[in-house]
C-alpha cells in the first residue's frame, strides 16, 4: 500500500497514461494496485516465493543493468536475481531450460511448487578491493552498529 500511495499514484497524477503504459490495474475495491505480467513488470519474468515471516522473495528484473552497479539498494525489500533461469533450473530440476523459458514468457502468472530450500542472505558493508585495498560501503540497513556491539561486547 505504501508503494502505491507514495510512488505509483503520484506518477499517475502527473501522467494519466502511466498505469496503462506500465500494465498496472486496480484490484479489489480499487485501493490495491497490481502490475500485470509482461516485459515492464518490475518482478521480471520469474518470481520465487518462499514462506518467511518478512514476506521477502527472490525475483527477476527487466532492469538487468542494475547488476553492474556497486550499490544495488533499489527495491522494496525483495531480492533481484541476476540469472533467474539458472535458479529455476536448480529449483525445478526436472524442467528443461526451454520449459522454464516458456513459463517465464507466457505472459501469465504461474505459481510453481518447489521443494523448500534454505536461502542465506549475506550483507557486507566492507569489501576486499583490488590489490589488498579495503572498500567501505554505506550501511543502508543500519546493521553495523549491532554487529560491532556483538563482536566487542566481551
Amino acid at each position: 500500500m505504501k508503494i502505491a500511495a507514495n510512488e505509483l499514484r503520484p506518477l499517475a497524477a502527473h501522467d494519466p497514461t502511466y498505469f496503462e503504459c506500465e500494465g498496472i490495474v486496480a484490484v479489489g475495491n480499487g485501493e490495491r494496485l497490481r502490475q500485470l505480467p509482461g516485459p515492464t513488470n518490475a518482478l521480471g519474468r520469474l518470481k520465487f516465493e518462499m514462506p518467511n515471516p518478512l514476506d521477502v522473495y527472490l525475483h527477476d528484473t527487466p532492469n538487468k543493468e542494475l547488476f553492474q552497479r556497486l550499490h544495488r539498494i533499489f527495491s522494496h525489500g525483495c531480492i533481484r536475481v541476476e540469472h533467474p533461469d539458472l535458479l529455476a533450473q536448480h529449483l525445478l530440476g526436472t524442467w528443461s531450460p526451454e520449459a522454464i523459458d516458456e513459463a517465464g514468457s507466457s505472459g501469465l502468472t504461474r505459481r510453481l511448487a518447489v521443494d523448500p530450500v534454505e536461502v542465506l542472505v549475506v550483507y557486507f558493508t566492507v569489501l576486499a578491493g583490488s590489490h589488498g585495498s579495503v572498500e567501505f560501503l554505506d550501511d543502508a540497513y543500519r546493521r553495523d552498529a549491532s554487529l560491532i556491539d556483538a563482536l566487542f561486547s566481551q
